[in-house]
């Protein structure tokens, strides 16, 4: 995670702005999953940079963060959890200067928590962490849900009712419940299925009506289950080596630039311009045909035409990448955007 210098500007109680800082993730290897899937430059720049976020914008990841708990403490396991976390508090809070023995104990109950909890007779699995290694390093990653007897992974989203129709969502989600896959595998847990399980929070009955009148693609409820496609394992675990291999040598210090498909980039446009006009007369892929376009036709227009190059937008980083601003690449290629 990046170093995060949190405001309040909106001056909220401190339980509030205690727990939209608060950072859920378990890290138990080398890199998660979702750093894995990333592009190794964000991740490089995640841990260098210094960046100022007021807890307001962590709102949704509160609720989200509530959603998980929730769904989490509704099986044994987590009543389970619950007990070694009360224990582990209460020797942490006996814990003295001159005996950290209270300490140590407290430290492990925590350490060893997934193990602890564990329970092999139940059917579902839900919130646990699991390890891999590959390449040297260890891969980890906490899957929302395992179901044992229809040996599925389920991965929980609280999402804006785009993602519904969005390309890009559905490739990440690919990735992501994929390498979950290769990890239940590694440890001994068949999967046969994928499922995302999306809470829509701006859904609205008013906008289904709407949509759906139209013939427009709109979930039905509130909440729904898309089936993800399963990849051949073999073909799983070569992704995660070559990503893998990626972050590494970002980590030495070769941070390869991220490509058009990662930074879901638009093909660039050569519009054919009147001179004097706003609006493009014509548009085409590359300059040649645009030039062609005018030695041909040029003669037909009373004012002179011109082409105008308009780089295609790099929709992930001018929107939704958190290095943005600190990011060499983008820099060379949209360098007016940061001016």
């Amino acid at each position: 995670m990046s170093n995060v210098k949190f405001t309040n500007k909106l001056n909220l109680p401190e339980p509030l702005v205690n727990a939209l800082q608060y950072d859920s993730h378990r890290m138990m290897g080398h890199v998660s999953v979702t750093q894995l899937i990333e592009p190794p430059r964000i991740r490089v720049l995640k841990k260098f940079i210094e960046k100022e976020e007021d807890v307001t914008d962590r709102m949704w990841m509160l609720w989200g963060s509530a959603i998980h708990n929730i769904l989490e403490k509704s099986n044994m396991s987590g009543k389970n959890k619950d007990a070694i976390r009360t224990v582990a508090n209460l020797f942490k809070s006996k814990s003295q200067a001159q005996d950290d023995t209270y300490d140590r104990v407290a430290n492990y109950l925590k350490s060893e928590e997934e193990k602890l909890v564990f329970d092999p007779n139940e059917r579902y699995i839900i919130e646990k962490t699991f390890v891999a290694p590959i390449e040297g390093w260890d891969l980890c990653g906490t899957v929302d849900l395992y179901d044992k007897e229809k040996q599925i992974i389920q991965d929980w989203k609280l999402c804006k009712t785009y993602k519904w129709t969005s390309a890009e969502s559905r490739k990440q989600w690919i990735k992501q419940l994929n390498v979950y896959a290769w990890l239940l595998e590694k440890n001994g847990f068949p999967v046969k299925g994928l499922q995302i399980v999306p809470f829509f929070r701006d859904w609205t009955a008013l906008t289904h009506k709407y949509k759906s009148q139209r013939g427009q693609d709109y979930p039905d409820t509130e909440v729904a289950i898309i089936d993800i496609p399963l990849k051949p394992l073999d073909q799983i675990e070569a992704y995660v080596k070559s990503c893998i291999k990626d972050h590494q040598r970002a980590e030495d210090g070769e941070v390869r630039d991220c490509t058009g498909e990662e930074r879901w980039a638009e093909a660039d446009v050569y519009a054919v311009m009147v001179e004097g006009g706003s609006r493009a007369k014509f548009k085409f892929a590359t300059y040649e045909q645009a030039q062609n376009y005018i030695e041909e036709f040029g003669y037909k227009f009373v004012k002179p035409l011109y082409v105008q190059h308009r780089p295609g937008k790099s929709k992930r980083c001018e929107e939704y990448c958190p290095v943005f601003e600190q990011c060499p690449q983008i820099k060379k290629i949209v360098p007016t955007i940061l001016d």
